[in-house]
């Protein structure tokens, strides 16, 4: 059985990020990240029932935060 507080999951030869991974790269807590998912703010997956995230949704995500000034 894996480390269920691994950073990575490893699927089809690429290590997607976990919730510990994406709260690492995102500097906040895993219920941050959770809640965030909730509200369908963070691209996901599930992998056998796995949280996975895409390899660009942190980004994606800091991009949706940033204001255009007017």
């Amino acid at each position: 059985m894996k480390n269920p507080k691994e950073k990575t999951y490893p699927l089809n030869g690429v290590a997607y990020p976990t919730i510990t991974g994406m709260a690492e790269k995102l500097d906040c807590s895993e219920q941050t990240i959770q809640r965030k998912v909730a509200q369908r703010k963070i691209s996901h997956f599930y992998h056998k029932r796995r949280l996975l995230f895409p390899l660009d949704a942190a980004d994606e995500y800091i991009k949706n935060l940033i204001v255009s000034a007017r």
